[in-house]
C-alpha cells in the first residue's frame, strides 16, 4: 500500500480535494479516469481515496477528509489486505514488470464484483495502465461501467485518455493530474531524507513528477549515466561517427535501475529545449544551471540559430518515432547523435 492519505500526494492538492469532497459527500462517481505520467502521484491517490471510502472513521486533516490509518480497514489497506480494496494486477513472470491488465483479468474483476463488499458500503478496484489495454479488454470492462453495482467504484490509472474507448471514455469521468512545481518536489526530497543540494538537483530533473525524482534520487548508478551523457552533448561537435556508435551502445547498455534509453532521450529533449531557452533569454532547468556537472552553458555553445535548434529538435523527434516503430535502438540513437552533430557544425 503506498501513501495512504491524500495530504503526502505531493502537489496534487486540486484532484485530491476533489476525491475528497466525494467521501464527505458521499456522492461517489462509480467509474473514474485518473490521467498522470507514472510517478505523479495517480497511484497513490487512488490508494488514498479507496482507503478514505472504506475507513471506519475518517478524519478531516489538512482541509482533506481521509482514512483515520488506525482502524481495522486501514490497517488492512496499509498492508495491501483490505478485501475491498482490489488493483488488477497483470505481472509478467518473468519480468516481474506490470503489464496492462488483460481480457481474463477482467473477466475476473467482473467476477469479483458480483461479490458484495466484505466489510464495507463499497469495493473499489484500481486498474493500473488502463489506457495500454487492448480493445478486448476495454470491452470487456464496458459491461462493469455500464452496469456498474451501487457499491462499485473503478478507478482507472492512465497516461493520457489517447488509448482507451470513446464507450469507455463517455462511461467515465476524467481527472487530471497536474505537473508539481519543483519547490514542493525538492521539499519533498528534502523531507525523505534526501540531501539538500542533490535534492535540487534532482527536482530540475523531474519534469514536474516528483515519482521521477524519487526513483532518480534514490538510484545508484543516475549521477554517472548524467555526467556520461551531458559530456557528450557538450563534445558532439568533436566526435567522429565511429566515437558516436561506441557512445551508443555504451549508454543504452548501460546496467541501471531506471530505463537508460529513456532518460537518454529524455535528456536529449530537455538539451535542445534549453538551448531554444537561451537563444529566448529565458530560464532554462538542467543543463545551463548549476546542478550541471559541467560548464555546458550556452554562453560557451558556438552561436547558434533557431534553423540548428529546430535541426535539433527534429533529430530527436525523428529518434522518437523511429523507436515507437520498433527501429533498432542503437541505430536509432546513433543516427540521432550524427543528426545532432551536423545540426551543430
Amino acid at each position: 500500500m503506498g501513501e495512504l492519505f491524500f495530504h503526502n500526494v505531493t502537489g496534487q492538492k486540486r484532484a485530491a480535494g476533489h476525491l475528497s469532497d466525494m467521501v464527505r459527500t458521499g456522492r461517489i462517481l462509480h467509474a473514474m479516469i485518473l490521467t498522470g505520467d507514472a510517478g505523479s502521484g495517480r497511484h497513490e491517490l487512488a490508494e488514498a481515496f479507496g482507503a478514505a471510502l472504506l475507513c471506519e472513521h475518517p478524519v478531516e486533516r489538512d482541509g482533506f477528509l481521509e482514512a483515520c490509518g488506525e482502524c481495522r480497514s486501514c490497517h488492512q489497506a496499509k498492508s495491501g489486505a483490505n478485501p475491498d480494496l482490489i488493483t488488477v494486477r497483470n505481472v509478467d513472470p518473468k519480468t516481474g514488470k506490470m503489464k496492462p491488465p488483460g481480457v481474463d483479468d477482467i473477466r475476473r474483476m467482473r467476477d469479483s464484483v458480483a461479490i458484495l463488499p466484505y466489510y464495507a458500503d463499497h469495493k473499489v478496484y484500481i486498474l493500473p495502465l488502463a489506457d495500454k489495454m487492448g480493445a478486448q479488454a476495454q470491452n470487456a470492462l464496458l459491461k462493469t461501467l455500464e452496469e456498474p453495482p451501487a457499491y462499485a467504484v473503478l478507478l482507472l490509472l492512465a497516461g493520457s485518455t489517447d488509448g482507451l474507448l470513446p464507450t469507455v471514455l463517455s462511461r467515465s469521468v476524467t481527472l487530471r493530474l497536474q505537473a508539481v512545481s519543483s519547490d514542493l518536489i525538492e521539499k519533498d526530497l528534502v523531507s525523505r531524507g534526501i540531501d539538500p543540494k542533490k535534492a535540487h538537483r534532482y527536482a530540475s530533473l523531474a519534469n514536474g513528477n516528483p515519482g521521477r525524482a524519487r526513483l532518480l534520487s534514490g538510484s545508484e548508478s543516475y549521477e554517472e549515466f548524467f555526467r556520461q551523457v551531458t559530456e557528450l552533448f557538450r563534445d558532439l561537435p568533436k566526435k567522429s561517427a565511429g566515437d558516436l556508435s561506441l557512445a551508443s551502445a555504451r549508454i543504452l547498455g548501460t546496467d541501471a535501475d531506471f530505463d537508460a534509453e529513456e532518460e537518454f532521450y529524455f535528456l536529449a529533449e530537455m538539451y535542445v529545449r534549453d538551448l531554444a531557452a537561451g537563444l529566448a533569454n529565458a530560464p532554462s532547468l538542467i543543463f545551463h544551471s548549476p546542478i550541471t556537472y559541467s560548464n555546458h552553458t550556452v554562453e560557451n555553445e558556438p552561436s547558434l540559430t533557431f534553423d540548428q535548434v529546430e535541426r535539433l529538435r527534429l533529430a530527436v523527434s525523428n529518434a522518437r518515432e523511429r523507436r515507437a516503430r520498433n527501429g533498432d535502438p542503437v541505430m536509432t540513437c546513433e543516427l540521432m547523435l550524427l543528426s545532432m552533430r551536423d545540426a551543430l557544425s
